[in-house]
């Protein structure tokens, strides 16, 4: 083998991982999503309140879903309409030693929230971190 060639050939091996990164779904900042009905758990947990299945929401970051049982890390985020609609893959892990995979439709509502739906199942998640997002306005 031609040694330009070979050391391509090492750059691509090299560089292979790194393309590979788990993607982040960075349009969502530093915000901690969740249900309403557990913004104030969270903010308890986060306190340093007792942490159980009872206590510890689910949780949604910009690097994926967190439970108290287990977590989804994203495989793949696609932005269908622009700050408005993603089709997201994730990859989960729980109580059973394999992942299971999932996709979900994620809507950024007028008022900053996320509707997320799974199959027909539509689910609603509010900001409860550090930096609520704007709300976006209806087009």
């Amino acid at each position: 083998m031609r040694p330009v060639a070979s050391f391509a050939l090492s750059l691509c091996l090299v560089a292979a991982p790194a393309a590979a990164a788990t993607p982040e779904a960075t349009f969502l900042g530093d915000s901690v999503y969740t249900a309403p009905s557990d913004c104030a758990k969270h903010k308890k947990v986060t306190a340093g309140g007792p942490r159980s299945s009872l206590t510890v929401p689910n949780t949604l970051t910009a690097k994926g879903y967190v439970s108290f049982d287990g977590a989804c890390r994203f495989v793949n985020i696609d932005e269908r309409y622009k700050g408005r609609i993603w089709t997201v893959s994730l990859s989960c892990k729980g109580a059973l030693p394999e992942a299971t995979l999932r996709s979900e439709v994620w809507r950024r509502l007028p008022d900053g929230s996320l509707s997320i739906t799974v199959g027909t199942q539509a689910t609603t998640l509010v900001a409860c971190g550090p930096d609520k997002p704007a709300a976006v306005k209806a087009r």
